[in-house]
């Protein structure tokens, strides 16, 4: 009997220690709410190790009295050391208000957490939130009427339409303007047209300020140098043949270009005597350049 007496003694000091060490917190916003808020409850209950909560302690959803009721629980847990840490989140909503603010209370909860038998109470006192009317506390006449709409002020458009227009059309002429000027259409557009940036390059020779000798033996290299580059070797008067091989779609300019070669070797190796003009250099490299395809 002793040893009995002895055992449920230990059970209830045991007890004891463990509601002792049992803490709880709660968090809520009490104040701001109208009809269809949510108000949303945090409860920290801190239990010794091994402690689980026992999910039928929770309380049921649905109506709390005839104003409030429950829409959700959820809850988790971790360790924390040698404690046990359990968060559960209540979300409370006002599903109907009075005419004057009041103060609505919620449902106290009593929880309860086991291990390996053992049973632990825990009771979280019931909170409240202070619930406001939809409609104004003084009812008078000029209250219950809608206010009229306001109408929006009328603002002239037309013109930033216009601008934005002429906006975009100047940008894209100067891209365009820039791109054909720099050579941004194709990323080897220096490669595949030579005679385009020949007649470019010639076109500039007339504003360098040289004397006409020097700009006529400037204007020729750079043409001869074109036909280099379209042959891809250098290319001499002999091998016209293998030129026009290549590039049948200039057969139409077979004299001009015979003409060429046969009076820029003059230039170069007889004296500098030649009957070529800067003009007539100009007007072969432009016509070589609207039939150069990319």
């Amino acid at each position: 009997m002793r040893f009995l007496l002895l055992f449920l003694l230990s059970q209830i000091v045991l007890s004891a220690t463990a509601e002792e060490a049992v803490k709880v917190q709660t968090q809520i916003r009490q104040v701001g709410y109208t009809l269809g808020d949510i108000a949303r409850q945090t409860v920290l209950v801190t239990a010794p190790l091994g402690y689980k909560l026992d999910e039928s302690s929770l309380p049921a959803k649905g109506k709390v009295g005839g104003n409030i009721e429950l829409k959700d629980v959820r809850w988790q847990a971790h360790t924390a050391g040698a404690l046990m840490r359990h968060q559960l989140v209540l979300d409370w909503q006002v599903f109907r208000v009075m005419l004057q603010t009041r103060a609505f209370p919620l449902r106290p909860l009593e929880l309860q957490f086991r291990r390996d038998g053992k049973r632990l109470n825990v009771q979280v006192a019931a909170s409240q939130v202070l619930v406001s009317s939809i409609l104004p506390t003084a009812m008078e006449p000029e209250y219950m009427q809608p206010r009229a709409d306001i109408a929006p002020a009328n603002r002239q458009t037309s013109n930033v339409v216009w601008g934005l227009i002429a906006a975009l059309c100047g940008l894209l002429i100067s891209a365009a303007y820039f791109a054909w000027a720099f050579d941004w259409l194709g990323a080897r557009i220096r490669a595949r047209l030579p005679f385009r940036i020949a007649y470019r390059e010639i076109r500039a020779i007339s504003r360098s300020g040289m004397t006409s000798e020097t700009e006529l033996k400037l204007a020729v290299r750079l043409l001869r140098r074109a036909f280099d580059k379209a042959l891809g070797v250098a290319m001499t008067q002999e091998q016209l043949p293998h030129f026009f091989a290549k590039s049948a779609h200039l057969q139409t300019l077979h004299p001009e270009i015979s003409v060429f070669y046969a009076e820029s070797e003059r230039l170069f190796f007889a004296g500098g005597v030649t009957e070529l003009t800067l003009d007539q250099v100009s007007k072969l490299s432009r016509r070589l350049m609207l039939q150069e395809t990319p």
